[in-house]
């Protein structure tokens, strides 16, 4: 099947390629953690082909009451089987780990979640260049006060970018790093006076040294550190930690 995600009955864009299997057994975990299933591995090369979402649900036809488990293959794929079996793409079939919290209905959010990934993967490639612009940008402040305009639009590019895309530290990295960056560019670029809601709202985040010699150093800090803090963002594709975070907490976005 393919679905699309709608919000209040509007449609969104966001797709997902459903393999649906029916199982007339009991689907039981085989550990605390997860069901196994078995696959022809065939399936999972077929999924590798796609960018959209590709996801394994199956349906114990049985259970009382009704529900289903799904998996996201293109990402278990890279973040398990491609760093933990090697070979697998040499099997005929492959045993498959489906979380336990996988199941619907009641993960809706989950499931909009992987249906963004697409819109997340072009994010990101813009957000790489945005970053490589940001420090050359940086370099350039001190000769010419005109760079900071360039770095505002530059981070608020950022955060259109990051509008309605479900990344877990998206919130925090705007309210803490790119929102004061933005701030602080202003202060520095248009030559403005450090008003008393500027103080107030500059001396709680991170790099801020609260004196007056030190306020223009300080600004350039955030700055700095927003610029720092965008690798961040890289964190979905980075698969060597998604495996370590799924292997040591049993935390994952697959």
């Amino acid at each position: 099947m393919e679905i699309e995600i709608f919000d209040n009955n509007n449609p969104t864009g966001q797709i997902l390629l459903l393999q649906i299997k029916s199982i007339s057994k009991i689907f039981s975990k085989n550990n605390e953690s997860y069901y196994s299933f078995t696959i022809e591995t065939k399936t999972l090369k077929y999924a590798e082909r796609f960018i959209t979402p590709f996801i394994l649900v199956v349906c114990p036809v049985n259970a009382n009451p009704l529900k289903s488990f799904y998996i996201w293959l293109q990402d278990y794929i890279k973040t398990y089987l491609d760093i933990d079996k090697s070979k697998w793409r040499n099997q005929k079939t492959i045993t498959l780990h489906i979380p336990e919290n996988n199941e619907m209905p009641g993960n809706e959010k989950h499931l909009s979640f992987i249906s963004k990934f697409p819109i997340r993967l072009y994010s990101l490639s813009e957000i790489g260049k945005i970053s490589h612009e940001l420090s050359f940008l940086e370099q350039g402040c001190e000769n010419n006060l005109k760079n900071y305009t360039e770095l505002i639009g530059r981070f608020e590019n950022i955060v259109n970018l990051t509008k309605n895309t479900d990344w877990p530290k998206s919130n925090f990295l705007l309210d803490n790093y790119i929102i004061p960056a933005i701030r602080a560019c202003k202060c520095i670029g248009y030559c403005d006076k450090l008003s008393k809601s500027d103080l107030n709202f500059f001396k709680v985040k991170q790099g801020w040294i609260d004196k007056k010699e030190y306020y223009e150093y300080s600004l350039r800090n955030i700055i700095h550190n927003a610029i720092d803090k965008l690798h961040f963002y890289f964190e979905e594709t980075n698969y060597d930690l998604k495996n370590f975070v799924w292997k040591e907490y049993n935390a994952h976005d697959f």
